[in-house]
């Protein structure tokens, strides 16, 4: 499902993306991910618009908070969901420190993003990326964004 941000949501996504950086740099929280291709600041504006992006696709709100980050991004009724995003067209989903109960792929570059699947956190396994053996899915294995959004994720009482 490709999201493609107007000029308005962008100019939003962009200002929000510019807040949040200025607030790590305030508060000394140090960058996870260090690119010799890409800024620190443009990592933050992608990794931002994809959680936006996922946001649309499931008709959630994003989370706009300023806040440390939780270990997930979003949540759907119980669920809590990581958004990882690379620009890499045929990257897959490589998550460190798997927190949440899903992990959703987003491949592109800000505005343009393509949310590709998603991958429940019990079955990421070890796959190699760039060489190096890391723990999350190749894109060929995960599953449909759109059976994500028609599951129901709300325990009963």
């Amino acid at each position: 499902m490709t999201i493609k941000f107007e000029k308005g949501e962008a100019g939003l996504i962009k200002s929000y993306a510019d807040s949040v950086f200025a607030e790590r740099r305030r508060t000394g929280t140090k960058d996870r991910r260090i690119s010799r291709k890409h800024s620190s600041e443009w990592i933050n504006l992608n990794g931002l618009a994809a959680e936006f992006a996922v946001a649309r696709a499931l008709n959630l709100y994003p989370n706009i908070s300023l806040k440390k980050d939780s270990g997930y991004d979003l949540v759907l009724g119980d669920l809590k969901i990581g958004v990882k995003a690379t620009d890499y067209e045929k990257g897959s989903l490589i998550v460190d420190r798997p927190e949440a109960d899903v992990y959703v792929l987003v491949v592109g570059r800000f505005p343009e993003m393509r949310v590709v699947g998603y991958c429940e956190r019990e079955n990421l396994e070890e796959i190699v990326s760039a060489g190096r053996k890391r723990t999350g899915k190749y894109q060929k294995d995960l599953k449909s964004i759109k059976e994500l959004k028609n599951k129901k994720f709300i325990k009963e009482a």
